[in-house]
């Protein structure tokens, strides 16, 4: 949430809460300790650590931009390495390559976004576009986050 406590699920996910909704994602399904903060170093530091100690991010990744808005390509080219592999790699949806009008499969990005658009995770809007540019708001980023977990089934498109 935010520092007030409210959830601001309109707002948009920041790069840093895309880095340490990764951290925390790994680390439920390795059991894994995320390090503890160190005095002086940014609130998002203990996640930055250990997603480059997990490959899920190449050592200095994204520190230049942890306050900026995160697009839906940062979100999943972080997230696809950080989430439960038989979670994004299941086959609920055939999804051949052109189903999303706006990303092919061989586009940067495009063999994640078309893998999770397969296991259902992700479904894109009404017309199955990605919308890659865009910033993702906490409120996608959470129902996201309810279908990798399994806290909701996946969706068939």
């Amino acid at each position: 949430g935010n520092p007030d406590g409210s959830f601001g699920p309109n707002q948009s996910l920041t790069v840093a809460q895309v880095v340490v909704l990764a951290a925390r994602l790994h680390s439920a399904h390795t059991n894994d300790e995320i390090p503890a903060a160190v005095e002086g170093e940014a609130w998002y530091m203990p996640y930055h650590k250990y997603c480059v100690e997990h490959e899920i991010l190449a050592e200095g990744g994204y520190l230049d931009q942890m306050d900026e808005a995160a697009t839906r390509f940062d979100m999943i080219a972080v997230w696809d390495s950080a989430a439960y592999p038989p979670r994004v790699n299941a086959s609920v949806n055939e999804v051949p390559d052109g189903f999303i009008p706006d990303l092919a499969e061989d586009d940067p990005y495009g063999m994640y976004v078309y893998r999770w658009y397969r296991s259902g995770i992700l479904t894109g809007d009404t017309e199955h576009k990605f919308n890659g540019e865009s910033a993702i708001t906490r409120a996608e980023a959470s129902v996201i986050i309810c279908h990798l977990t399994a806290l909701v089934e996946t969706a068939k498109i």
